[in-house]
């Protein structure tokens, strides 16, 4: 089967030559990526046994910042390393997790993987949410290679799409030996597939158990004063914007910058090589605006009302979001799935989401269930719902407590998991 996979991966490689070759004159450093794709990871020079996580992007690797701490402690005598399939995910964890051995997922070419499991030589794969690769997962049962998936979740389209390809992926899910799955219906999904009732535990999400519970005040002060914000004042934060959706975004700024003389807006795009875009969108509209980069290296800190802060750093928005008197989470008004609204809504902050949020479904619905999320269908309904809470402190602090309060409520789903993956290593270290 990985000979066949490998045939496959070629066809697909060489009739996607076109698209790489464009997209290496389009993106500046494209090519760097796609070359750095090719590389094996370093060998690990650490003897004690080792358990592999692979979190593919930054919000799977956010979502792990408690869970690896957590599994080490409990499991002393493992060594934890991680992977990640994009660079901007490997930036993060190496700022989150700076003493771990930290890498590139292989290619899902059987050579690349022979050489990952050589030099890495896992007694344990954990994959987060979900990354099934056909020839990782051949390869690892091949090998004797337990793989595990934490904080498991598959959406319908994602189902269909495996029912669809049952060839190449039956066979793969099979050899997985347990899913740690975030609701009872991601699992009645993955049993859909053919996956075993008793492989399935159904524990939460984790990513409840990453957020913010510390001092709120505190660390919105903290903010402010990094941000050269006064402590009065109005402010949108757009976090995790796509393309489209900064044209909304700042249709409404210009709106309501009229009418209120203290009102900022913090735009974050998802994507940083994006910021030229963004940047555009600004100049068209004559706005001034501020790089945080820029603010950073300025002695007086001190971000001006009708001033635009572009935010084109990593792993920065959890925390800025603590200024926000708004905030509205992007890829939901494009149908990319929406992301992560636990971030902002953990600091008691109304969070305004569009209506394609099907990536974090099950989040949405259960903050809706506590009326701590708005969700809109419209742009016009975007600028309506700004405009309230721009009036009203009082409605602002209602939605932000439900949402606070729900959040915390919910919160646990490593302790279980991390009590799992636990149990496999023992069984396995039992030759069980």
């Amino acid at each position: 089967m990985s000979v066949v996979m490998d045939v496959i991966y070629f066809f697909i490689v060489v009739s996607s030559l076109p698209y790489f070759f464009l997209r290496m004159i389009w993106e500046k450093g494209y090519w760097k990526k796609i070359v750095s794709k090719f590389r094996s990871p370093p060998i690990r020079r650490g003897k004690r046994p080792c358990i592999w996580v692979h979190a593919v992007s930054v919000g799977e690797v956010l979502s792990i910042q408690n869970f690896v701490p957590a599994l080490e402690r409990e499991l002393p005598q493992y060594e934890v390393v991680l992977s990640t399939f994009t660079t901007t995910g490997q930036e993060v964890a190496r700022k989150i997790f700076p003493n771990h051995f930290i890498f590139n997922y292989p290619l899902d070419l059987s050579r690349f993987v022979r050489l990952a499991f050589h030099r890495i030589r896992p007694r344990l794969v954990i994959l987060v949410e979900l990354e099934l690769w056909p020839n990782f997962l051949y390869l690892a049962a091949q090998f004797g290679i337990p793989v595990m998936v934490i904080n498991g979740r598959i959406t319908q389209k994602s189902k269909r799409g495996y029912q669809r390809l049952k060839f190449f992926f039956h066979r793969p899910l099979q050899h997985i030996c347990h899913y740690c799955v975030q609701t009872k219906e991601y699992g009645e999904r993955f049993q859909q597939l053919g996956v075993s009732p008793q492989k399935i535990s159904v524990v939460g999400n984790i990513k409840f158990d990453n957020v913010f519970v510390g001092n709120v005040s505190k660390l919105q002060r903290q903010m402010q004063r990094n941000l050269g914000l006064p402590s009065e004042a109005l402010v949108i934060v757009a976090g995790s914007v796509h393309p489209r959706e900064e044209e909304i975004v700042l249709d409404i700024y210009c709106h309501y910058k009229r009418f209120y003389d203290q009102l900022f807006l913090i735009l974050a795009p998802r994507h940083p090589q994006k910021i030229p875009q963004m940047v555009s969108a600004l100049q068209r509209r004559s706005l001034k605006y501020l790089l945080k980069t820029d603010l950073d290296r300025q002695s007086q800190k001190k971000l001006r009302p009708n001033q635009v802060l572009l935010v084109d750093t990593m792993g920065e928005l959890p925390y800025i979001y603590a200024v926000a008197s708004l905030v509205f989470v992007g890829g939901s008004f494009i149908p990319y799935g929406g992301h992560n609204v636990l971030e902002p809504a953990v600091l008691g902050k109304p969070v305004l989401v569009g209506p394609h949020t099907f990536n974090f479904r099950k989040i949405v619905e259960y903050l809706a269930s506590f009326q701590g999320i708005i969700q809109v269908r419209k742009p016009s309904q975007l600028r309506e719902w700004i405009g309230i809470f721009l009036r009203s402190y009082q409605k602002r602090e209602e939605i932000g407590r439900n949402a606070r309060s729900a959040i915390l409520r919910n919160r646990g789903a490593t302790e279980k998991t991390v009590a799992l993956v636990s149990e496999l290593v023992r069984n396995l270290d039992r030759g069980q």
